[in-house]
């Protein structure tokens, strides 16, 4: 292409806050390619974080209910009803309206509905898709909206999108788009890094967003007729319930513990659908996610509902004849509700997935991140990518009062002036060692943090003994390791009966994740069936486990990341990453749910004693704040606790059957702070407790019977370490 051919953007005005569409014209499907460009004024309302109906909302119409009768809100925040058993344990029905003895009808709101509110005067629809390979690019001619046989120039864009354009042209009607490859000139770097903060907006006020998987193939229309009947069937819950929809046709489809009766083809087709690049690209989560329910998902000429193929997706994840559950999570992550997550989640979700420029696993996900984040995070592509991702981590950290995000981080790639505790995004999180959201190891303290130019943090914590013995590093099949592990806890405590290091081992080896700790969670087997499969796996190939219990035994005992178990100075089990050695340092950082692992190291006039950051760990004994409180008392345990609309952290006194938030180590509050409630900028995983102080007005969410100074004054030896 002739650079006088290469079509000359014209400067976006910002002072009328405009954006580009494009006009593509009416043709054949053989017929060559034709837009025009427009700059239009996109002033879009303010975002708006809300799942639909709020959660004192919810909360009020639960309490005006009959008996047996339930309210959920679905993936858009529509309010849906179902009427359950006298035994609450199986669903008779599900309707959008009201049961007849229910005061007030809560279904005419726009939210309650489930349709779009952030509409702008100029409709458009916008584009997701993928680029595809840069190279090939095809031509497509920009003309004159006043005049269409006058043409202005060419932009080279990727096949995919070339394909995308001969789709979805019409013959008889213009249609008006957003399609960012066109839309924002990608030769100006300037422009790129001020229209990512408008992205979510775009996606939101989009009409209808096309989500283009590509031509058909592999029976692709098969899949996508399957995945719209799936859809059709079931409703899906923000607080994770499976529901019949109230106007399905197949009686048990919606029943994730039933196998819903398709044909093995069909199937294959599905898993054919879900290896498509779209489900692995990061840009898309962001773009689907925000789409309107009217949004369409197309594949080659077929077209079905977004609503209904983002539920199937959520309910194909517990079908086992989708053999890859790396399959299964994509689809999951770009079909759930991810509004709100917090940050640890989603930037683990980032680090999982692809996109061609490295600073875009921080970028395209600003609009799912809270805005008290986005606006610490300014985007700038001509940033090293190590200052992006620095930014956010300190953004989040500061954010939040929670160090979560070190948990990103892969000191042992880590080079050059590449601090060890700062996220390395371009590498999964999914495919190296992390640590479940399942514990309390510093209790319900926030963060206390410094950072100082250029590279060092500070953090307030406890470092609570060293590493005295390491395994091997562990396959992906627990049983495999089980008898290795033993002998390096035999050597260390030869007293230990069976029956405890195998309790020992199922606690580290599944993090937690029993029906002990989740408690009730159905899905999850108590420490005692955990044993039982892993002695059963330890003797028989195929193992006899429950069809309950599948997922859970794929994912802790037979689908493993790697790691090293060890053994401490202080007479703890625990595993970490595959680079831990002997005489790394353990630390409960205040703001950090699981123990960090450290190793020292020493400035170069070793006057100054300094800690690489190695890793996370779970180590059996310390992740009930036990380094900071002590042991639990006799008869308490620490529970996961599903029966409210949000689970929490609890205490259940198995003598007394009292189960409550409180701590039963932690005293009364101090006279000038009381408990309250405050709305969630974030859907936090488990609920969290915020304070404020009744004399200054400050709110914080913590326990401030956790700070530094009242933690030194129970004689805990709070001291401050520097990460480098």
């Amino acid at each position: 292409m002739s650079e006088m051919n290469t079509y000359q953007y014209e400067p976006l005005d910002a002072n009328n806050k405009e954006i580009r569409v494009l006009h593509l014209q009416p043709g054949a499907f053989e017929d060559p390619i034709h837009v025009s460009i427009e700059h239009i004024h996109f002033d879009p309302p303010t975002r708006n974080d809300s799942w639909g109906v709020g959660d004192e909302e919810l909360q009020t119409v639960r309490g005006t209910l009959p008996s047996n009768w339930k309210a959920h809100r679905t993936l858009e925040g529509r309010l849906i009803y179902s009427l359950w058993d006298d035994e609450g344990s199986n669903v008779i029905n599900t309707s959008w309206k009201t049961p007849d003895s229910s005061p007030k009808d809560y279904t005419k709101s726009q939210h309650a509905l489930g349709l779009p509110v952030n509409k702008i005067d100029s409709a458009f629809e916008a584009v997701s898709y993928t680029w595809g390979t840069i190279g090939c690019p095809s031509d497509i001619d920009i003309v004159q909206e006043q005049s269409l046989s006058t043409r202005v120039g060419k932009i080279a864009i990727g096949l995919n999108l070339w394909k995308l354009l001969h789709q979805i042209c019409r013959t008889s009607m213009r249609r008006t788009l957003w399609i960012d490859a066109i839309c924002i000139n990608q030769n100006d770097l300037l422009e790129r890094s001020e229209e990512v903060p408008r992205m979510r907006a775009i996606f939101t006020c989009a009409e209808r967003v096309i989500i283009w998987l590509g031509e058909t193939a592999q029976d692709s229309t098969t899949a996508l007729h399957a995945l719209n009947l799936i859809g059709r069937q079931l409703e899906y819950t923000l607080d994770d319930y499976f529901l019949p929809a109230p106007d399905h046709t197949e009686a048990n489809w919606w029943n994730a513990s039933l196998t819903i009766p398709l044909d093995m083809p069909t199937w294959n087709s599905i898993e054919a659908l879900m290896q498509r690049s779209y489900f692995e690209r990061l840009w898309t989560v962001q773009e689907a996610q925000v789409a309107s329910p009217s949004s369409l998902v197309q594949c080659g000429a077929t077209e079905v509902p977004w609503y209904y193929v983002r539920r199937a997706f959520i309910r194909c994840r517990y079908q086992f004849e989708i053999s890859s559950q790396v399959n299964r999570r994509f689809t999951d992550h770009l079909s759930r509700n991810l509004r709100g997550y917090s940050p640890m989640i989603l930037f683990a979700l980032a680090s999982d997935r692809k996109c061609s420029e490295p600073r875009d696993k921080v970028f395209a996900i600003l609009g799912l991140l809270p805005p008290t984040l986005t606006r610490r995070i300014r985007p700038l592509y001509s940033l090293p990518v190590e200052d992006v991702y620095m930014q956010a981590c300190v953004a989040t950290i500061q954010s939040t009062r929670r160090l979560g995000i070190l948990e990103c981080a892969n000191p042992q790639h880590s080079t050059g002036d590449y601090a060890t505790w700062v996220p390395n995004l371009t590498q999964s999180i999914f495919r190296r060692y992390s640590v479940g959201r399942s514990s309390l190891a510093s209790s319900f303290s926030a963060s206390h943090v410094s950072f100082q130019s250029p590279c060092c943090l500070q953090v307030r914590g406890v470092l609570h003994g060293r590493i005295t013995a390491v395994s091997h590093i562990t396959t992906s099949h627990a049983t495999h390791d089980y008898p290795t592990v033993c002998e390096i806890i035999d050597r260390q405590f030869p007293n230990m009966t069976d029956e405890a290091r195998l309790s020992t081992y199922l606690w580290v080896v599944t993090q937690g994740y029993l029906s002990d700790r989740w408690h009730k969670h159905v899905a999850t087997p108590t420490l005692r069936e955990a044993q039982a499969m892993l002695r059963d796996a330890c003797i028989n190939v195929t193992p006899n486990v429950q069809k309950t219990y599948r997922d859970w035994f794929e994912s802790n005992l037979t689908e493993q990341r790697s790691g090293r178990f060890f053994v401490t100075d202080h007479g703890h089990v625990g595993c970490g990453p595959p680079s831990i050695h002997v005489g790394d340092q353990i630390c409960i950082a205040l703001g950090s749910d699981h123990p960090i692992l450290l190793r020292r190291t020493v400035t170069e006039d070793e006057s100054t004693m300094m800690h690489r950051y190695v890793g996370p760990s779970y180590i059996h004994g310390l992740m009930e704040g036990q380094a900071l409180l002590g042991p639990l008392p006799h008869s308490w345990d620490m529970i996961i606790d599903h029966s409210n609309h949000i689970s929490s952290f609890s205490f259940l006194n198995h003598q007394t059957k009292v189960c409550t938030t409180q701590d039963p180590r932690l005293g009364p509050l101090p006279l000038e702070w009381e408990a309250v409630e405050k709305e969630y900028e974030t859907r936090p995983p488990f609920y969290v407790q915020h304070h404020r102080n009744n004399v200054t007005g400050e709110f914080i969410n913590s326990d401030p019977r956790l700070s530094p100074e009242v933690l030194k004054a129970r004689g805990v030896d709070v001291t401050t370490i520097v990460l480098v």
